[in-house]
């Protein structure tokens, strides 16, 4: 059985998911009590809603901020899966681009997504992953990564972590507000 319950109480197939399965409140709802990471944040565990909305905010691209506050849509259904082991996962990132393609679908977004908000959101989302390094996560005693993620030189920081509900409604008033530009739909 590939089937999950969502907090609306849709049956979403994980193999086969239909757009009309697909609520905003459902992937803030999970997304706002999924901890980046698996947790291991400094301070309360920060949150994968958090750090979609600010990626949406930090865009060059402001056509692109609904793709980036629905990048990590897919994981709602998915689950977060620390990159490391995303690569081992045989089937896993189809299935997850699948997920994502019919969030697009339902959201009325691109797909694909064009190259220039793509390239936009992959580095809002590795400049925050960064700086998410350096303000959140403790210093590992060994080197791990920072390669992929060099520290930019910027203003971003992260000076509070969301509790979930905090993180719920910034998710939820990104998305109206990005309703009310027209570029994401209901």
């Amino acid at each position: 059985m590939t089937q999950i319950i969502t907090r609306s109480g849709t049956v979403v197939d994980l193999l086969n998911p239909k757009p009309d399965d697909i609520h905003i409140d459902d992937i803030a709802w999970s997304l706002s009590r999924m901890s980046r990471y698996l947790g291991h944040t400094l301070g309360i565990p920060y949150n994968v809603a958090q750090h979609s909305v600010l990626v949406a905010e930090i865009v060059t691209e402001k056509q692109a901020a609904a793709v980036a506050l629905m990048h990590d849509a897919h994981e709602a259904y998915l689950g977060d899966i620390v990159g490391p082991l995303k690569d081992h996962l045989i089937g896993y990132e189809g299935v997850a681009a699948n997920m994502q393609h019919v969030i697009h679908r339902r959201f009325g977004l691109p797909w694909p997504v064009p190259p220039l908000w793509q390239e936009d959101v992959q580095d809002a989302d590795r400049e925050l992953c960064a700086v998410e390094l350096r303000d959140i996560m403790p210093r590992p005693n060994m080197p791990i990564g920072p390669a992929n993620y060099p520290i930019p030189v910027t203003k971003l920081a992260i000076s509070t972590v969301h509790t979930e509900r905090e993180a719920y409604d910034a998710f939820i008033r990104e998305y109206r507000t990005l309703w009310q530009r027209g570029l994401i739909r209901t």
